[in-house]
């Protein structure tokens, strides 16, 4: 038979999976490799551990990696292959054109005297000759199927998923330059690292969260003590539509800023209408410990440690939030997480024409857009004086704004601030 070098051979990084058309069978890695260890091969192909990055050297041959755990393909013995850190083969891949264009790879010009990658049934090895086993299938994966394998990886650590959170982690490693391409040593390591910052992030951040419904969605505090659905355009200035996340167990607890040490408690079954009342919140210890996995692009599924899907009502009786396992992709299933980094706040016109508010906050105020602040200084006998700050105002300060041309709003701009305030 004739082998020719494939014309349109795989271009650099290219991340595929590697069949053998005659057997049904992928090549598979294992995140427990460790070097020597040998390539299986079976009929899954919905795990990550069947993806394989294809490495383009200049001379034309090619370097094969598992995309899950780094392990490179190394040639060893005849029957067997072996795993590999850095000692990687370099290997030719040939175009068969009497193999409907499968191809076969090894690392010479021919069967009769190079080694090619075989299928015995169980487990990939080398062969020194021609048999229909030697014929192996590239499958390209796009980058719709690549982010699903990261996503998989990524629920390991489910606070990654959060925009900005990455960001905000700024941690050097190789998994934060490449979407696959990274060994299971380097993810451990990463994965403490990360974990080890979480809380750091997480301090000073406060979030909104909306499912997708087009009216009622914007999750807040009753302004008591439950939590409930909102209208977004009645809710968003409210302090109670803001949250806190803490990790536990690698899993998320939600708190509501207006309600400090309180968490969203035990959900109830959306069949169950006793739950249109919804639960009290709870201390940290009995809050619910959510999971976050993607839903498209933009929006998130919640669970609970029971798998339950968190959601929320927008026409039953105070906005309640429950579970609903009857669809996951239900709009009151599906939820954003937004970072807030500021707060509206309504100012009330006066009969001088200005505008007025008191404000009193759990999180400090680093500036004021739209409105002069002014803290309070220690009252005398029958005065307080007021003096205006533009350098903010600090948590549980209360503090006065003003607008000297009468405006509807002003901006607080959530950061850090010593700037106390007797009021």
């Amino acid at each position: 038979m004739t082998l020719r070098k494939s014309i349109n051979g795989p271009t650099n990084n290219y991340v595929c999976k590697i069949k053998n058309p005659n057997l049904g069978r992928f090549i598979h890695a294992s995140t427990n490799w460790t070097a020597g260890s040998t390539f299986p091969l079976n009929n899954s192909d919905s795990e990550r551990d069947v993806v394989f990055v294809i490495e383009k050297n200049e001379n034309g041959t090619y370097k094969i990696k598992s995309g899950d755990t780094g392990m490179y393909i190394k040639e060893a013995d005849p029957y067997t292959s072996t795993a590999s850190k850095e000692d990687a083969t370099n290997f030719v891949i040939y175009g068969s054109q009497e193999c409907n264009n499968k191809v076969v790879i090894g690392t010479g010009d021919n069967f009769s005297s190079s080694k090619w990658f075989h299928a015995n049934g169980a487990n990939l090895f080398v062969w020194e000759a021609e048999a229909p086993n030697s014929y192996w299938e590239l499958t390209q994966l796009d980058d719709a199927a690549v982010n699903a394998l990261a996503d998989a990886r990524e629920l390991e650590i489910s606070a990654l998923l959060i925009p900005g959170v990455k960001e905000a982690l700024a941690i050097s490693d190789t998994y934060t330059n490449t979407i696959l391409c990274k060994t299971a040593e380097s993810w451990e390591t990463y994965k403490t690292a990360v974990l080890a910052k979480l809380p750091e992030v997480f301090a000073n951040k406060y979030y909104r969260i909306n499912n997708a419904r087009p009216d009622v969605n914007l999750l807040a505090s009753d302004g008591g003590n439950k939590p409930k659905m909102y209208k977004e355009a009645d809710g968003k200035k409210l302090v109670s539509s803001l949250w806190k996340i803490t990790l536990s167990d690698n899993k998320l607890k939600l708190s509501n800023v207006n309600n400090p040490g309180k968490y969203i408690a035990t959900l109830t079954n959306a069949g169950d209408k006793t739950g249109d009342t919804a639960n009290d919140f709870t201390d940290e210890a009995n809050a619910v410990q959510f999971t976050i996995s993607r839903q498209g692009t933009d929006w998130f599924t919640l669970r609970d440690q029971n798998n339950n899907i968190f959601n929320g009502e927008n026409e039953r009786v105070n906005h309640p939030v429950n579970y609903w396992n009857d669809g996951l992709g239900t709009v009151g299933a599906k939820w954003q997480i937004t970072e807030v980094t500021s707060l509206d706040v309504d100012l009330h016109t006066a009969a001088d024409n200005k505008s007025y508010a008191s404000v009193y906050l759990p999180f400090s105020v680093s500036s004021v857009t739209g409105a002069k602040a002014y803290v309070a200084k220690n009252p005398e006998t029958t005065t307080v004086t007021f003096s205006e700050t533009e350098e903010g105002v600090n948590a549980q300060n209360g503090f006065l704004l003003i607008s000297e041309t009468g405006e509807a709003t002003a901006t607080l701009n959530i950061g850090e601030s010593n700037i106390t305030s007797a009021m």
